[in-house]
């Protein structure tokens, strides 16, 4: 429930629902083939393999005096910062068009924005590219996320794009395509 070398309290809370038992799948790995976790788990079927590919742009972040404490103190981004990051113009641009030619080629796309804003204009775009996509954010109704995910599921919906909704994913092996259009710290995102 933490990044590397870290411990939280979510940490301590789950492993004292087990009996304090914590299992560490690094020295697991290392016994057992000496693999990476990341590798091990996708050599038994459990995680899936990645294609990755990162897109270059021009955006350069600033953060303030202010911002760069926050992200000392808690290894995220501060939300300021991120609004700024989706309201790039050319950063968007690029994002688009490379989601219009992962659309030809997949057919379930999950985005992960940068802000509120940023997944809805997006979306927005996307649609009116006569794309089928949809924002899901911590502001929509939660009835409009079920029926949004449901529709994603069933193919009504190609492109889910959400800010912290799904934090770390959601069950749905279909998904054969993962867009991180945000800067992020997390090691699981």
């Amino acid at each position: 429930r933490h990044g590397l070398n870290q411990e939280s309290i979510e940490t301590k809370e789950l492993a004292h629902y087990f009996e304090g038992r914590i299992f560490d799948i690094n020295d697991y790995c290392k016994h057992q083939d000496n693999s990476s976790p990341l590798k091990y788990l996708q050599n038994k079927g459990i995680l899936s393999t990645i294609n990755k590919l990162i897109l270059k742009t021009d955006f350069q972040l600033e953060l303030s005096a202010r911002e760069k404490s926050i992200v000392m103190e808690t290894l995220e981004l501060p939300e300021s910062a991120l609004k700024r990051v989706g309201k790039d113009i050319n950063r968007n641009r690029t994002i688009v068009a490379q989601i219009k030619k992962l659309s030809e080629k997949y057919k379930k796309i999950l985005v992960f924005a940068s802000s509120k804003e940023n997944s809805d204009n997006l979306a927005s775009i996307l649609t009116l590219l006569g794309h089928k996509a949809k924002s899901i954010t911590g502001e929509t109704p939660m009835s409009d996320r079920i029926r949004s995910v449901k529709n994603f599921k069933k193919g009504d919906i190609q492109i889910l794009l959400n800010y912290n909704v799904f934090t770390t994913g959601f069950d749905e092996p279909k998904i054969d395509c993962v867009v991180i259009a945000r800067p992020t710290t997390s090691v699981v995102l």
